[in-house]
């Protein structure tokens, strides 16, 4: 029987720890919109780095030079190119077009040592990279020609896909713990530690529509469809939003955190619940099915033609059958898998712990190639064309060759 599931595509959420800065002034020209938002009086604005700009007297041109390109015989599974950044790529990791989105976490350095980028598909080269003082951050996540980050700075900011140049930036309550969701023109995310809200922000505007008050203090990526927006946390539970008001239709018992992804698709939610991976009728809020893997389910989860792909931590990716909740196959690593997963032409494309990038072909579920990076593989693995990427904790971006 033909299932109606089809594929989605993922980042990686993350739970940056809280961080008190001094009171810092927007960076010359990059005041907030009017209307955009409270005021930025705690944190530090964006500046933006683009083109021939500089950071701390080193410019684009000098980070170019500091990239390794690799040239390849073009079979699969070689290194494209690596870009290195200033501190670990743990985060989330798109790519959109021509252009791959992602961040750094750096719990040390100065203003121009934790950045978001735009990066060259094809090259590896910077387009842009914007700097801020923020010592994690979550996302990316892209649309409407922005790209949307959260940060450990109390902030969601958008920025011009093209240019880097800020759009917008609003100011939460406290750490933004998962990356944001883009559904239309509104922007999804959950704020945690001390403030417990689900968000709902105009997209365009970033201006406030409502917040709902939650239990949670460590959110995941929500799921959005024009009905609703889904959004898990710690506390265990999975709420359901009306997307226009923010009113709740119903919650669900997790029976366990739920901080990674979530992923909303034909009437049916999956979320990762604690070290299970739960189906949940999205109009009704009850259970289809759950399936047990031998530890936290807590970052990527996909569903392409009817299967969900689901990373533990137990170090193995899950093959679940989205209408039944029934093992397909697993594939184990040497490490836990808590990245983001992406399919493509026959191949899911995750990474692990024990540093490797896999590709496992999705019928057989054995390993077509793997890489091997220097570090733990916990970003958001994003393709484009043929090609792969995907970050490392070693302060890598990888391109390679799918």
């Amino acid at each position: 029987m033909s299932s109606p599931f089809g594929s989605v595509q993922q980042t990686t959420p993350s739970v940056p720890p809280p961080v008190d800065v001094a009171i810092r002034p927007p960076q010359t020209g990059f005041d907030t919109p009017s209307g955009a938002g409270p005021e930025v009086t705690r944190r530090h604005a964006l500046s933006v780095l683009a083109g021939a700009g500089a950071a701390a007297g080193m410019g684009v041109t000098a980070w170019n030079k500091s990239q390794h390109r690799h040239v390849s015989p073009g079979l699969k599974g070689t290194r494209i190119w690596r870009f290195h950044t200033a501190g670990a790529v743990v985060e989330g990791l798109v790519a959109v077009g021509s252009v791959v989105y992602t961040a750094d976490d750096n719990l040390n350095g100065g203003s121009d040592s934790h950045n978001v980028y735009a990066l060259d598909a094809k090259t590896g080269v910077a387009v842009w990279m914007a700097a801020n003082y923020a010592e994690s951050y979550t996302g990316p996540a892209v649309g409407n020609d922005l790209v949307y980050v959260g940060s450990d700075f109390h902030t969601v900011t958008a920025l011009h896909a093209r240019t880097g140049h800020m759009a917008w930036q609003y100011v939460t309550g406290d750490v933004v713990t998962g990356a944001p969701a883009v559904y239309g023109n509104s922007v999804y995310l959950g704020c945690g530690i001390n403030d417990h809200h689900i968000y709902a922000l105009d997209a365009i505007s970033g201006r406030l529509r409502w917040k709902y008050e939650t239990g949670s203090s460590a959110f995941g990526q929500p799921a959005a469809t024009s009905r609703a927006v889904y959004a898990g946390g710690d506390d265990g539970n999975i709420y359901a939003l009306d997307g226009a008001t923010g009113r709740l239709l119903w919650s669900f018992s997790a029976g366990g955190p739920v901080i990674g992804q979530l992923v909303a698709v034909h009437g049916v939610v999956f979320a990762g619940c604690g070290s299970r991976v739960c189906a949940i009728d999205a109009r009704s809020g009850n259970q289809l099915w759950r399936f047990g893997t031998g530890d936290a389910v807590q970052a990527g989860l996909t569903v392409a033609r009817g299967v969900v792909y689901a990373a533990s931590n137990d170090g193995s990716l899950y093959a679940i059958s989205a209408s039944t909740g029934a093992r397909i196959w697993s594939y184990p690593t040497g490490g836990g898998v808590n990245s983001g997963v992406a399919v493509a032409d026959g191949v899911v494309y995750f990474g692990s712990d024990d540093a490797n990038i896999y590709a496992v072909d999705i019928m057989t579920g054995t390993a077509k190639w793997h890489y091997r990076t220097g570090g733990q593989v916990r970003s958001g693995v994003s393709l484009s064309g043929q090609t792969v990427f995907a970050g490392s904790s070693d302060g890598n971006v990888y391109a390679v060759r799918a």
